[in-house]
């Protein structure tokens, strides 16, 4: 089983497609991207034993992420939680991969990138486009229509990883509903 492997990539359901060109599709798309990075960072975590949570590192983006906020003139507020809902999904996504791993007697997966040279800079490099898109989406969350859209967003996920999704995307429902 791939998904078992941790070798599939987090993926939408046949059939659904993503429209293009809205800032909103552009977050939802790095949101995808972000996630999608998450079973590489589950394999190395279920080699080496380290532990899903690492408050420090979270702690570290947070900071990071709300300082680029007020930069760009994003309400920090804004940004802390949408960011603490990506590393909530993203932990979310690696106890599940791990558990099951754990649970099959996997052996150690071999040829995984490392953690801190090559996962966490294709994330770090990430946050920013993120920062970007969201702040370009909030008119668009504003607007009718935008809670039906994150649905069927969030209901085109693969089964498998549909509730990390949901809680990546939470914080855009609340602005979509308010």
């Amino acid at each position: 089983m791939a998904a078992a492997a941790g070798v599939a990539c987090l993926s939408t359901r046949p059939g659904f497609v993503l429209a293009a060109g809205t800032a909103l599709d552009t977050l939802l798309s790095l949101i995808g991207e972000r996630l999608a990075v998450m079973p590489g960072v589950a394999r190395h975590k279920y080699n080496s034993g380290a532990a899903v949570e690492d408050l420090p590192r979270e702690a570290q983006v947070i900071e990071a992420v709300t300082a680029q906020a007020v930069e760009a003139g994003l309400d920090k507020d804004v940004a802390a939680k949408f960011f603490q809902a990506q590393i909530d999904a993203s932990k979310m996504i690696q106890s599940e991969r791990i558990a099951a791993w754990k649970s099959e007697g996997h052996a150690p997966f071999t040829d995984v990138p490392d953690l801190k040279t090559v996962i966490r800079p294709k994330l770090d490099a990430l946050n920013p486009a993120m920062l970007a898109a969201l702040k370009d989406a909030l008119p668009e969350l504003r607007l009718g229509g935008a809670g039906a859209r994150l649905e069927a967003y969030a209901a085109g996920r693969s089964v498998e990883d549909q509730a990390a999704f949901r809680r990546a995307i939470a914080p855009l429902v609340v602005v979509a509903a308010s």
